[in-house]
C-alpha cells in the first residue's frame, strides 16, 4: 500500500478516539428467585433488530431463566465503548454484537479486550459453520450493505446503480448518505474509483481517502446507526444511501418508495461477543445458545431479511422472505468476490491496514 507524507498528515487529522445446548442447556440451575435480581443488557442494533430480538431471542430467554435480558442501541461498532469498559471495569453491558473485523482491532495488536467464549463443542453452536465463529465471537448473522434510493426523486431521470453512480454528482444530483466509519465505507470508495470487485481486497486505504475526498462535500448526512437510516429513508430526507440491506427493507415495509441496487453489495459477519473481565457475566446463563437455535433464527428472518448461520436453519427461510435475504441467489450479479470476503477473511486486511491510523478511525 502507498505511503505519503501528505496522507501522513491527513490520517493525523482524520484520526479520533471517540470515546439453550439443544434446549437452553445452562450451566449451572437458575430458580426464579436466583434469577430475579439478574439481567443481562445485550448491545444491539435498536430499531427492527430490538423488535426481532426481542420477540425470537431474549423472550424465550427470559422465560426459560426468570432473568431478563435488556437490548440497549449504540454506534455500530462499539469498539471505543467496549476498551473504556475494559480499562476501567466499569460495565454497561454483558454481552455487544460486533462485526468481525471489530473483533479483530478488539483483540490484535496487545491488550485483548474480549473473552473467549468457549463454546465450540456446545451441540447447538457446533452447527455453525466454522467461517462464520472466532474463539471470541458466535455468529448471529450474516449481512449485507448495498446502495438504497428513494425512487420518487429519480423519477423521470435515471437512477443511480452502482457505487461509481452514487459518487457522480453530475449525472446523479441528490441528498447522499455515508456511513461515518471506515468498514464497508472503504470498500464503497475503492468500488466507485474503478477497483473491480475481486480486487477491493487488501484495502489500498490511499485510495480510498482520495476517493472520499471528492465524495465528501456532496454528502449531507454521515451516520451513525441504523434506526438513522431508516428514519431518514422513511421521511425523505436523503435520496440516496448506503445502508445494511434490512434497514432499506423495513423502510419498504414501511411504505417508503425505496429500492435496493444489490449490485456490488458488500458482505459482513456479525458475532456476539463478551467484554473481558466482566465478573457477573461469568455467573449467567448464555443467550449465545438462544440466539443460534435453529428454530428462533428462522422467525428472526422473517422479520429482518437476514440469514443466520445453522446449515440446518437454510430450509426454514422459505418464500418471499426467502427470496429478499441477502445471500439469495438471485441477489448475486457479483457475488463471487463478496463472498470470498467473508469466507476467506479478506476484511479483517483491511481492519488490519485501518489499525495503522490509530485504535479508533471515525472518517470525518
Amino acid at each position: 500500500m502507498k505511503s505519503t507524507s501528505h496522507n501522513a498528515s491527513r490520517r493525523t487529522a482524520l484520526k479520533t478516539v471517540a470515546a439453550g445446548a439443544a434446549a437452553l442447556a445452562m450451566p449451572m440451575i437458575w430458580t426464579p428467585s436466583r434469577a430475579a435480581s439478574k439481567r443481562i443488557v445485550v448491545r444491539d442494533d435498536g430499531g427492527i433488530y430490538s423488535k426481532a430480538y426481542g420477540a425470537v431471542f431474549y423472550k424465550p430467554f427470559t422465560e426459560a431463566t426468570g432473568i431478563q435480558v435488556v437490548g440497549v442501541q449504540a454506534n455500530a461498532e462499539p469498539t471505543a465503548q467496549i476498551r473504556s469498559m475494559v480499562d476501567t471495569g466499569n460495565y454497561t453491558w454483558d454481552m455487544a454484537k460486533i462485526s468481525q473485523p471489530a473483533i479483530l482491532m478488539l483483540t490484535e495488536g496487545g491488550k485483548v479486550y474480549l473473552e473467549k467464549h468457549g463454546l465450540e463443542s456446545d451441540p447447538v453452536v457446533a452447527t455453525i459453520p466454522k467461517q462464520y465463529m472466532s474463539p471470541y465471537g458466535v455468529g448471529n448473522n450474516v449481512y449485507t450493505t448495498v446502495l438504497a434510493y428513494r425512487t420518487d426523486a429519480f423519477k423521470g431521470r435515471r437512477a443511480p446503480a452502482s457505487w461509481a453512480d452514487f459518487w457522480n454528482v453530475k449525472d446523479f444530483p441528490g441528498r447522499r448518505g455515508l456511513r461515518k466509519h471506515p468498514f464497508d465505507t472503504i470498500e464503497e470508495a475503492l468500488m466507485a474509483d474503478g477497483v473491480p470487485t475481486d480486487k477491493v481486497y487488501p484495502c489500498d486505504i490511499d485510495r480510498a481517502l482520495a476517493s472520499l475526498d471528492k465524495v465528501k462535500p456532496s454528502v449531507d448526512v454521515w451516520w451513525n446507526t441504523g434506526a438513522q437510516v431508516e428514519q431518514m429513508l422513511g421521511s425523505g430526507e436523503v435520496d440516496m444511501i448506503a445502508t445494511w440491506v434490512s434497514r432499506a427493507q423495513s423502510a419498504i415495509a414501511n411504505g417508503a418508495p425505496v429500492q435496493i441496487v444489490w449490485d456490488q453489495n458488500i458482505w459482513g459477519l456479525r458475532q456476539l461477543v463478551h467484554p473481558e473481565g466482566h465478573a457477573q457475566r461469568r455467573r449467567l446463563p448464555r443467550v449465545h445458545q438462544v440466539c443460534v437455535r435453529p428454530q428462533a433464527p428462522g422467525s428472526a428472518g422473517r422479520i429482518l431479511c437476514r440469514r443466520r448461520h445453522a446449515t440446518r436453519r437454510l430450509r426454514l427461510h422459505q418464500g418471499r422472505r426467502g427470496a429478499q435475504l441477502p445471500d439469495a441467489p438471485r441477489q448475486h450479479q457479483d457475488r463471487s468476490a463478496h463472498q470470498r470476503r467473508l469466507l476467506a477473511g479478506q476484511a479483517t486486511r483491511c481492519a488490519r491496514a485501518l489499525q495503522r491510523l490509530g485504535p479508533e478511525v471515525i472518517l470525518f
